[in-house]
């Protein structure tokens, strides 16, 4: 506990937790930073058994005390790899959803269910922010911090215009749902 107050302190705690938290790891940061200090001490002793070398020692501690952070960072990648080659689908049902007669908040909700992870988690967050009082505009900016994708902000900002000036918002969702899959194809 002493470890976790002094790291709620530390900038950069509130970034590791929002990597584990895209990343969809549930540990805490202070057990990442352990798990990465008892890598490296590992890697130190486990060099220092066959060679007497400090600055390799050393530097094999590093490199083994980095192999959770990059964990981290692999899994988040991969996440958001995923989320990013759903979101074309996860758009194409709610533009079917609005043209059927559905709120927007309802759509948000059949995303949730009938995607798989790890977009179905995110809406399904966004849709119970915005079901537990928040508004629209407030559960997407919400949705856009957890998932920090260019594609994904295109769509919020595109729905969040069509809020404010009216608009078909399925025929926009059909459109943006196009753009990222011909990026993808571009790609």
């Amino acid at each position: 506990p002493w470890i976790n107050q002094m790291l709620i302190n530390i900038q950069a705690t509130f970034h590791l937790k929002r990597m584990l938290d895209q990343a969809d790891l549930h540990i805490t940061p202070s057990r990442l930073l352990m798990f990465s200090f008892m890598a490296g001490m590992l890697g130190f002793l486990a060099t220092s058994v066959l060679t007497v070398f400090i600055p390799i020692m050393v530097l094999v501690g590093m490199v083994c005390g980095s192999i959770p952070l990059l964990h981290v960072w692999y899994k988040r990648k991969k996440r958001f790899d995923a989320f990013l080659e759903q979101l074309p689908d996860a758009l194409d049902l709610v533009a079917r959803a609005l043209s059927a007669g559905h709120a927007f908040s309802e759509s948000l909700h059949m995303v949730s269910t009938e995607m798989p992870e790890p977009i179905a988690t995110e809406f399904r967050k966004a849709y119970e922010e915005q079901n537990l009082g928040l508004s629209v505009k407030l559960a997407l900016e919400n949705l856009t911090q957890r998932m920090p994708l260019l594609d994904l902000k295109m769509c919020v900002t595109a729905v969040l215009i069509q809020r404010e000036t009216g608009g078909n918002l399925a025929e926009i969702l059909e459109k943006v749902s196009y753009t990222i899959r011909e990026r993808f194809r571009i790609l």
